[in-house]
């Protein structure tokens, strides 16, 4: 695993600081703006990082909402995807920075389908420690 990408490197900010620069839950949860991943999908999660089942049946995942050419709706399963494939993440990097007790901003980021393999532009996410500033 390339040192670069452990969670030992990511940098945190307090949980103030989170909450002021996440997107607000009322964005995050208007499904206009935002799909909030289904119980398949955090399923379908679970067994693409080897974790056990039901361990994320509590969390509350969200991509912008986007539809890939093929008609594909996007969710934080394709966003986990591209986390692999293309950031080349390790499992564990992606379950710490899910589960664990850092708060972390990125910048939006592009996701790739899990059904087309298609790279779709800038996406904004959230979840309760992870998540990008919201650009207008």
């Amino acid at each position: 695993m390339n040192p670069h990408y452990s969670y030992d490197n990511v940098f945190s900010l307090t949980e103030s600081e989170f909450r002021e620069k996440s997107i607000k839950d009322v964005d995050l949860k208007n499904p206009e703006k935002f799909t909030k991943s289904s119980i398949q999908d955090l399923e379908t999660i679970e067994r693409i990082l080897d974790l056990k089942s039901g361990i994320l049946k509590n969390e509350e995942l969200y991509l912008q909402r986007s539809t890939c050419p093929c008609g594909h709706m996007l969710t934080m399963k394709d966003f986990i995807l591209t986390a692999l494939v293309d950031a080349k993440h390790d499992k564990s990097m992606i379950i710490q920075t899910f589960l664990g007790n850092k708060y972390v901003i990125n910048k939006p980021r592009p996701v790739r389908c899990f059904d087309c393999g298609t790279i779709n532009p800038m996406h904004s996410y959230g979840m309760k420690t992870y998540g990008c500033s919201w650009e207008k």
